[in-house]
C-alpha cells in the first residue's frame, strides 16, 4: 500500500512538472506535434508559392513583419522548395492562470530546395486564450544548413527577438 502511494505521488509530480505532457494527455496525444506541423506547413506552403501575404499572415498580428523582411526571406531561399521535415519534437511552454492559457512551441525544421538545404527555427504561440492576436509565429530564424555550426549563443538569443532573423547574410548583395 505504501509503495503504491509513493509511485502514485511520483507519477503526479512528473506530470505536474511537465505541463506540456499533461496538456497533451488532456487534449489528445500528439497535439504539440500537430500544432507544430500546421504552423510549418502554413509558412512553407506560402514560401513555396512565393506568396508574400500568406507568409506575413503566418506571423502573430502583434509581430511587425514588413514587406522588406518577407522579401529578404524569400530572396534568401535559393531555388524551388522541394520538401520540409521536422527535426525533433517541439519544446513546449504551457501555462495557465487567471488570464487564460498560453502554449508556446519552439521547434526546428529542415527545408530543402533544388539548390540548397536550410534549417528553420520557429518560436510559435500556438494557443493564447486571453489574446488571439498573440497567436502565430513570433520569431523565425533561417540559416543555410552548412552554416548552422557557426551559430553561437542559445535559443533565447533569437527567440526573444520578434520577426525574421537571417544570420550571416549580406542583404546588400541582393539584386532585383
Amino acid at each position: 500500500m505504501k509503495r503504491t502511494t509513493v509511485v502514485l505521488i511520483l507519477v503526479v509530480l512528473i506530470f505536474s512538472l511537465s505541463s506540456c505532457a499533461l496538456s497533451s494527455i488532456l487534449t489528445y496525444p500528439g497535439s504539440d506535434d500537430k500544432l507544430m506541423r500546421e504552423c510549418a506547413d502554413q509558412l512553407f506552403n506560402a514560401v513555396k508559392s512565393n506568396d508574400r501575404e500568406k507568409v506575413k499572415s503566418s506571423f502573430s498580428p502583434n509581430v511587425y513583419i514588413d514587406d522588406d523582411s518577407v522579401d529578404r526571406l524569400l530572396s534568401y531561399i535559393q531555388g524551388s522548395v522541394i520538401s520540409w521535415k521536422e527535426d525533433g519534437s517541439p519544446v513546449c511552454y504551457d501555462s495557465s492562470g487567471e488570464y487564460g492559457r498560453v502554449k508556446e512551441l519552439i521547434f526546428w525544421y529542415g527545408l530543402t530546395t533544388d539548390k540548397e538545404e536550410y534549417m528553420v527555427y520557429f518560436y510559435d504561440v500556438a494557443v493564447d486564450t486571453a489574446n488571439d492576436d498573440n497567436k502565430g509565429i513570433r520569431s523565425l530564424m533561417i540559416i543555410r544548413k552548412d552554416e548552422e555550426s557557426k551559430l553561437t549563443g542559445n535559443i533565447d538569443d533569437w527567440a526573444k527577438t520578434p520577426g525574421i532573423t537571417i544570420p550571416f547574410y549580406d542583404f546588400g548583395t541582393i539584386s532585383s
